[in-house]
């Protein structure tokens, strides 16, 4: 049944009303065969198999092809009680029969394909229910992956992330606001989050969104696998030219940044943590001599030393 059932979803269309032809046709040319199998094997009651008939291709096609199955299976009743088959005579006792059979007949149809509308409309509120939940649990995960104030990814993004650049040739900047307590102090903690919302955007804008992190404060990240060193660099001289135009109220607000950026391949899981604590290193390198620089270093076997 399950592969009668796969061969007929398997001429379905996307065109609603071709499929119900479809299935009427199937149901009635159906039906027309278990009476004939019915007729010239002479079944014994054959009106209980073809109920049986009726029911199951309602239950499968619902009201119209459940309807013409019906009326075939009523046809097929008129004439087998019908005198000389004629259709339209009876005996008093074979009339009886008939009214039953056709009382039968239609209260099995109505009731199966109420059952079936209904077993239709739950289906339908189902897949609409896991369809929302879907959509929910996307709109949560990427609420969980996104810091609320900088609109980039958060550190828990990049943990998530990580495994995708392992193997990989990476290029990995970790920048850090310079004097970011002093503009907070002058300008008030307002234009400070500006300035950290400003500098997410620009990272975004550069660096495309699916690269940057916000990893801590006023640090941030960038893992970009598709560029070469060179490229690289030459996004973060239009960081720092982006970055030094930030204004808020009108009021341009000298950020800088100093940060430092490893590139070279991340063979394995700790390639990864390794680079990021020489990015972490050079980052602080440049802050203890003087900040507003970035300082590179392309990681090899000796950095693992």
């Amino acid at each position: 049944m399950k592969k009668i059932i796969e061969s007929i979803q398997s001429f379905q269309t996307n065109h609603p009303a071709l499929n119900r032809i479809i299935e009427t046709i199937v149901s009635t040319g159906a039906m027309v065969l278990l009476v004939l199998i019915v007729y010239f094997l002479n079944v014994p009651n054959p009106n209980m198999v073809l109920v049986v008939g009726e029911i199951a291709f309602t239950a499968l096609f619902g009201f119209i092809p459940g309807g013409f199955a019906t009326l075939t299976m009523l046809g097929y009743s008129f004439f087998f009680f019908s005198t000389d088959h004629n259709f339209v005579s009876f005996t008093e006792q074979n009339a009886y029969k008939l009214y039953i059979i056709i009382f039968g007949a239609v209260t099995c149809y109505a009731f199966v394909a109420v059952l079936r509308y209904l077993h239709g409309r739950a289906a339908k509120k189902l897949r609409d229910a896991n369809i929302a939940l879907a959509e929910d649990n996307l709109r949560l995960d990427h609420i969980s992956k996104i810091d609320s104030l900088t609109g980039v990814k958060n550190r828990f993004a990049f943990h998530t992330d990580f495994p995708s650049f392992e193997g990989k040739p990476i290029n990995l900047l970790l920048l850090d606001v310079d004097d970011f307590k002093s503009i907070n102090d002058h300008y008030g903690h307002a234009t400070g989050d500006a300035v950290l919302h400003a500098t997410g955007t620009i990272l975004k804008e550069i660096f495309g969104e699916d690269h940057c992190y916000r990893y801590g404060g006023d640090e941030f990240m960038v893992v970009r696998d598709d560029l070469t060193p060179d490229e690289f660099i030459s996004k973060c001289q239009d960081l720092r030219q982006a970055i030094s135009e930030i204004r808020e109220n009108s009021i341009h607000i000298p950020v800088k940044f100093s940060a430092g950026l490893v590139y070279g391949d991340a063979k394995e899981h700790s390639d990864m943590q390794l680079m990021l604590k020489e990015a972490d290193r050079l980052l602080y390198t440049v802050k203890d001599s003087g900040k507003d620089d970035l300082k590179t270093v392309r990681f090899t076997a000796s950095n693992k030393a």
